[in-house]
């Protein structure tokens, strides 16, 4: 025990005169061989920690900037859908005053709706929760788009003058004359629309517009397309003609179901 206590008593004594030399610089010979090394360690341990606080600030821009993109991805991704509303509300609304402005009896009523597929026979999204119902007509402006032939809760299917299976009574008559020249059957053939039926007597002209006669379950007076050629020889009974549709079907967005 007292030999522990001499051995404290001699430690703090040095310490002591340890702490007088340096105040007084005499120990400065033997304290700068031993501060090169501890300085080379300290610069390395600074330049590390420097390197490390420069990745971190890069990696946290990194991440700052990549939250930063994903942020403006959404806002151009809403933005998008935002327009592409705004331009299917404006087309809509456009397609509805041409609607209303064409000469088409007062009392229908029309119903907008959106086709989600193309071809002879294609879709749109109104159905029987609309009141939709097999039979009723569909029309671009005032020119016939086809007829629904079947109807789900919110999908009906329209079927086209392109679908091979239709057969359309129509009336014939000049742009200038709002008399009919005559009557036919509409049909597609091959691709094509064909008038037939056509009387050798009524006057059949390239560029008369092409309408439905209302029967056979068809609205009447909606425009389908117009004479482009005439295919009559002498000999055949019925004149026949190839009609051009005034509408390119398979580019249709919004449609109307009419309501009579």
């Amino acid at each position: 025990m007292g030999k522990e206590i001499k051995k404290g008593f001699v430690l703090i004594c040095l310490s002591l005169l340890l702490l007088f030399f340096d105040r007084w610089g005499w120990i400065n010979w033997l304290k700068t061989p031993l501060q090169k090394p501890f300085l080379a360690a300290e610069q390395k341990i600074y330049h590390v920690s420097l390197s490390l606080k420069e990745f971190l600030n890069i990696f946290g821009n990194q991440s700052r900037q990549a939250k930063k993109i994903d942020q403006l991805e959404s806002q151009l991704r809403q933005l998008a859908g935002e327009q592409n509303l705004l331009a299917t509300c404006q087309q809509e609304n456009e397609q509805m005053r041409k609607l209303l402005g064409a000469p088409l009896p007062p009392q229908w009523q029309f119903l907008p709706a959106k086709v989600v597929g193309v071809g002879a026979v294609f879709k749109i999204d109104q159905g029987s929760q609309a009141d939709v119902a097999e039979g009723m007509a569909v029309v671009s402006e005032n020119i016939l788009v086809g007829r629904v032939t079947a109807t789900g809760c919110d999908y009906s299917l329209v079927q086209t003058p392109q679908d091979s299976e239709i057969k359309i009574p129509i009336i014939f008559r000049s742009q200038q004359d709002k008399q009919p020249a005559g009557r036919g059957i509409l049909e597609n053939q091959a691709g094509s629309l064909v008038m037939e039926k056509v009387l050798q007597e009524e006057s059949l002209q390239p560029g008369d517009w092409v309408l439905t006669s209302g029967e056979s379950g068809w609205l009447p007076d909606l425009l389908i397309g117009e004479v482009a050629e005439i295919l009559f020889k002498p000999a055949d009974v019925y004149k026949r003609a190839k009609v051009k549709p005034l509408l390119a079907y398979d580019q249709l967005r919004t449609v109307f179901v009419i309501f009579p």
